[in-house]
C-alpha cells in the first residue's frame, strides 16, 4: 500500500457488510466530490440499525455510523498528526 492513495476500506471482525457494499463505497467515494467536498470518509453503516438490506435501493449520504469506514491516504496522515 505504500503507493496506493486510494480509499481503503476498514471493518471490525464482528461486522457483516452486504454483498453490494464495495460497489456503494464506489458509488459513494464518487459522490463525494460534488455531494460533500468537505467529507473525510465514505462509511456503509444503515440508514437505520433495524434495517435488514432488503429492497432499499438508495444510498444516504448523511450518516454517522460506525460500520465500514473508508478514507483515503490524505486522511490517515491526518488522523496520525493528531495521535
Amino acid at each position: 500500500t505504500k503507493g496506493f492513495s486510494g480509499h481503503i476500506l476498514f471493518i471490525e471482525e464482528d461486522h457483516y457488510i452486504y454483498p453490494n457494499a464495495y460497489r456503494n463505497l464506489q458509488l459513494l467515494i464518487g459522490l463525494k466530490p460534488m455531494k460533500c467536498p468537505e467529507c473525510y470518509a465514505a462509511n456503509l453503516s444503515p440508514m437505520d440499525v433495524n434495517f435488514i438490506g432488503e429492497g432499499w435501493d438508495m444510498l444516504v449520504a448523511e450518516k454517522m455510523g460506525n460500520v465500514g469506514y473508508s478514507f483515503n491516504r490524505t486522511v490517515w496522515r491526518k488522523i496520525h498528526t493528531k495521535a
